[in-house]
């Protein structure tokens, strides 16, 4: 198998986006600003197509399931889902309004 690994400098504005629940408040969101992005590829052999993968990283660390604000606004998460917006995203993951 081969394996690869870079890491890219990410464009400002980029965030990743988690629902924080607390047992005194609604639920609520924090987002993470994205500083560079893992791309790793993965092959079974040299004459095969490489699988890659994107995962953002943050000063917190590598994110591989976060979910991630575009500049634009429209956030996607891991399994390529598009939400145009954070209130729609927030909305489908059980917060209600943003």
């Amino acid at each position: 198998m081969q394996h690869s690994h870079t890491v890219v400098p990410a464009q400002p504005g980029f965030n990743t986006i988690e629902v924080v629940h607390s047992d005194a408040n609604p639920p609520s969101y924090i987002l993470s600003p994205v500083i560079a992005w893992l791309v790793e590829t993965f092959a079974d052999s040299p004459d095969e197509s490489p699988e890659v993968y994107t995962t953002p990283v943050t000063i917190s660390g590598s994110a591989p399931s976060a979910a991630v604000v575009h500049p634009d606004g429209a956030v996607t998460d891991a399994d390529y889902v598009i939400w145009e917006s954070v209130s729609a995203w927030f909305a489908a993951q059980g917060g209600g309004a943003a």
